[in-house]
This record gives structure tokens, C-alpha cells and sequence, in this order.
């Protein structure tokens, strides 16, 4: 009796590192595959049985499909780290942002900007950060640029009694999405950091 396996290795391959063991029935008929994944921080592993054929009585034929998801390339987004924020009263946005991973398809980030004296949100939106003019600091952080007016920004003004008002307190929440997550039974988490910064007069 024989039982022929094609075995297809598919998705993130060069970050594959695992083992397998087949478990045939009594009559090679069937298998259980049992996976022991050595690199779960960075894969997850599916397999999966098709084309199960007889070619007689005796002899078997089918294929294990083994798929290696990215879990990095899936957390790549959330895993960045806001150093420093700059807002101007007219929505000059500046970002300073370690842990950047260049080819990042999507960094997609909920930027909220909250006056503190008012006690209100004065912005609040969903952004493609990747859209935004971003250069190279000295210490291999990037910074992001880009004028939030173009996004709905209002200007901050000052109060009416307060002509002498130097700076606007505030105080600034930046939510990362992970990208969509293409890995079965995987759901990560959004990552949200808070930080304070002055809107200068």
C-alpha cells in the first residue's frame, strides 16, 4: 500500500522554520499532520489536504498545502513608536516616528488633536501617514510632514479675552492600525500613544 504526498510550501517561505510529522491510518487512506511551528513570533502556520485521489485499490495520491502567514508585515504598523509631535495653530503636523520599516504598505493612523483649555477635541481623523512628506533625522527616526488643514484642520485662535495668549496647550492621541490581516484567526490589536505638545501664537 502506498500513499504518495505532494507538499506545496507557500507565503512568507523565507521566514519559514518548522516540522512536520504525518500520522497515516491504518489502511493509508488518510493522515493527520501535526506542525510544530519554530518561529511563532513571526509565522503562523495553515496546512491543508487536497486532491486526494485513489489510483487503485492500493495506491494513494495528495497534495498538503503548507502556508507561512507574516505576522511581521501584519504588525509592522502598530509596532512604530511616536518620539515627538509639533502642531501649529494652523495644522502644521510634524511626527518624529522610531521603529519605521521601509516598504511598509499602509501606516494608517487615527491623529486626534485635543485642546486642553477649551476641553475639547479641536481634530479628529483616520490618515494614511505614508501620504505625508516624510524625511530622514541624524538619529534613523523619520519625520512626517504635512499641513492638516488640507484634512479639515481649523485654525486655533485665540481666546477673546486672552490677547496675550503665547501658546495653546494640547494634547495629542495617535491610534496605529495594523494592516488588514490576512492571516486565519489572527486579530491585532490597535495601538494607541498619547503625547502633549503647545500650538505657539
Amino acid at each position: 500500500v502506498t500513499h504518495k504526498i505532494k507538499v506545496q510550501y507557500l507565503g512568507a517561505i523565507d521566514k519559514a522554520d518548522a516540522n512536520f510529522t504525518l500520522k497515516f491510518s491504518d489502511e493509508l487512506k488518510s493522515f493527520d499532520t501535526l506542525v510544530q511551528n519554530l518561529n511563532k513570533e513571526a509565522t503562523q502556520v495553515n496546512v491543508q489536504v487536497s486532491d486526494f485521489t485513489r489510483s487503485s485499490d492500493y495506491n494513494y495520491e495528495s497534495t498538503l498545502k503548507v502556508e507561512f502567514f507574516d505576522l511581521d508585515e501584519a504588525k509592522a504598523p502598530i509596532l512604530v513608536n511616536p518620539e515627538n509631535v509639533k502642531v501649529g495653530i494652523k495644522g502644521q503636523f510634524e511626527l518624529e516616528l522610531s521603529n519605521f520599516k521601509e516598504g511598509m504598505d499602509q501606516l494608517r493612523a487615527e491623529i486626534v488633536v485635543y485642546d486642553k483649555e477649551k476641553k475639547k477635541i479641536h481634530f479628529k481623523k483616520t490618515i494614511d501617514l505614508l501620504t505625508f512628506n516624510k524625511s530622514l533625522l541624524d538619529n534613523g527616526n523619520i519625520l512626517f510632514k504635512e499641513e492638516l488643514k488640507k484634512h479639515g484642520f481649523e485654525k486655533i485662535k485665540k481666546f477673546p479675552l486672552g490677547p496675550f495668549e503665547k501658546a495653546r496647550e494640547l494634547k495629542v492621541t495617535l491610534t496605529f492600525f495594523p494592516l488588514v490581516s490576512k492571516v486565519p484567526g489572527q486579530e491585532l490589536k490597535s495601538v494607541t500613544h498619547t503625547l502633549n505638545t503647545k500650538a505657539k501664537f
